[in-house]
C-alpha cells in the first residue's frame, strides 16, 4: 500500500526546511536511502502556479497567475522578467529544448522563448473575436507543436507559425494535450455546463477529431504518456474522487481510482505514474500519489494549497533518478527525489 506521510512531507524525517534544492545526495549511512524524498522549495512568488516543464533538471520553468514565469537553474528558482506586456494567467508551458519553449494562457496569448528572450507570437484565434484561453500545450520538435483550449480550440505550429486552427463545440473546454506517435494529439477536457461531461479526444491533422469512449466524469484536467507511449488521463468528480484511465487501442479503461481530486499527471515506464491534486473535501491539503503496478507512494501535506501540475526528468549527476517537480497554489513548489538502496 502507499505509505501515508500526512504531515511529514520529506519522506518521514523532520527535515522540511524549504530550500533551493538538495546540493548533495542523501547520506546513505543514515539508513534512509532507497526512499522517496519530498522537499518544499523556496519560491519567489505567491502567485498560483499551473504548469511546469523543463529541458533538464537544472533548466525548469513554471508558469501561472498574472503572466508569472519562474526558472530553476539547479540551485534556486527566480522570477523571469519576460518583458511581454499585457500577459494574463498562463496555463501551460512546454518545449523542444532549452532554446525552444512556449507558454500559453488567457486571452489567446502565446509566448515563445528562443534561448535569449521571450516574445509574443500571434495565433489564429483573436481574444476579441474568439474570447477564451489556451490551456494545454504539447511539443513534438522545434517546428511542430499543438495548443488546445476553451471552445474546443486546437492550433498547430509549423515552420510558418501558428495556424491550422480548429474550433469545435463551444461548450467543451480542452485542458491538456499530449503529442502522440504519428502526429496524433490526445486531448483531455470537459464541458463547463453539463454534469458527467468529460471528453477524451484524439486529433489528427489529417482527419480532424474523434471522441474516445470512457466512463464520463465531471472534470478532466490531465493527460500524459511514458517513454513507451502508454497514454493515461485523469479526471475527478467533485467531492467524490478521481479515476485514472489507460488507453489501449481505441479503448480507455479505468486503471486506478483515488479518493482525492487529482489534476496533473506525469509518467515514467521505470518510476511509475505520478499524480497531484488535493483532498476531495479540502483544497488546502495537497496530495501526491504514485503507482507502478500497485500503489507506490502517497502523501498528504497540510503546508500548501492544492498542487496543480507535475513534471519529471533524469536526475543530475550523482543522484539516482528521477527529479520530479510539482507546482500549485500560492507559488507552491515541491521537489521529489529518489535514492536507491
Amino acid at each position: 500500500m502507499a505509505e501515508d506521510l500526512s504531515g511529514a512531507f520529506d519522506g518521514g524525517t523532520d527535515d522540511t526546511d524549504p530550500g533551493g534544492g538538495p546540493t548533495d545526495p542523501p547520506d546513505t549511512s543514515t539508513g534512509i536511502s532507497g526512499e522517496w524524498f519530498l522537499e518544499p522549495m523556496a519560491s519567489p512568488t505567491e502567485k498560483d502556479l499551473t504548469a511546469v516543464w523543463g529541458s533538464a533538471a537544472d533548466d525548469v520553468y513554471a508558469v501561472g497567475e498574472d503572466g508569472t514565469i519562474l526558472h530553476y537553474d539547479g540551485a534556486e528558482w527566480s522570477l523571469v522578467d519576460h518583458g511581454v506586456p499585457q500577459v494574463g494567467n498562463l496555463h501551460a508551458v512546454a518545449g523542444a529544448g532549452a532554446d525552444r519553449i512556449w507558454a500559453a494562457g488567457a486571452d489567446r496569448k502565446m509566448l515563445h522563448y528562443d534561448g535569449t528572450e521571450w516574445w509574443s507570437q500571434s495565433t489564429p484565434f483573436s481574444p476579441e473575436e474568439e474570447p477564451g484561453a489556451y490551456r494545454g500545450l504539447c511539443v513534438i520538435d522545434q517546428s511542430e507543436a499543438y495548443a488546445v483550449g476553451e471552445g474546443s480550440t486546437i492550433i498547430a505550429l509549423d515552420d510558418w507559425g501558428w495556424s491550422s486552427s480548429l474550433e469545435g463545440d463551444g461548450d467543451i473546454d480542452y485542458h491538456a494535450a499530449w503529442c502522440g506517435i504519428g502526429n496524433d494529439v490526445y486531448i483531455a477536457g470537459h464541458s463547463h455546463t453539463a454534469f458527467l461531461s468529460s471528453v477524451l479526444v484524439r486529433y489528427s491533422p489529417l482527419w480532424d477529431t474523434e471522441q474516445l469512449a470512457h466512463e464520463q466524469i465531471d472534470n478532466m484536467y490531465g493527460i500524459t504518456a511514458d517513454e513507451n507511449g502508454q497514454i493515461r488521463a485523469v479526471g475527478f468528480q467533485d467531492s467524490v474522487g478521481s479515476k485514472i484511465y489507460r488507453l489501449s487501442g481505441d479503448d480507455w479503461s479505468v486503471e486506478h481510482t483515488s479518493e482525492h481530486e487529482l489534476l496533473g499527471l506525469w509518467a515514467s515506464s521505470v518510476h511509475g505514474l505520478w499524480a497531484v491534486g488535493n483532498t476531495a473535501d479540502d483544497d488546502s491539503v495537497a496530495v501526491i500519489e504514485s503507482w507502478l503496478e500497485a500503489p507506490l507512494y502517497g502523501a498528504e501535506y497540510d503546508g500548501t494549497w492544492r498542487l496543480r501540475a507535475i513534471w519529471g526528468t533524469d536526475a543530475p549527476e550523482g543522484w539516482d533518478g528521477p527529479w520530479i517537480f510539482a507546482v500549485g497554489k500560492e507559488g507552491a513548489i515541491v521537489l521529489i527525489t529518489f535514492q536507491w538502496d
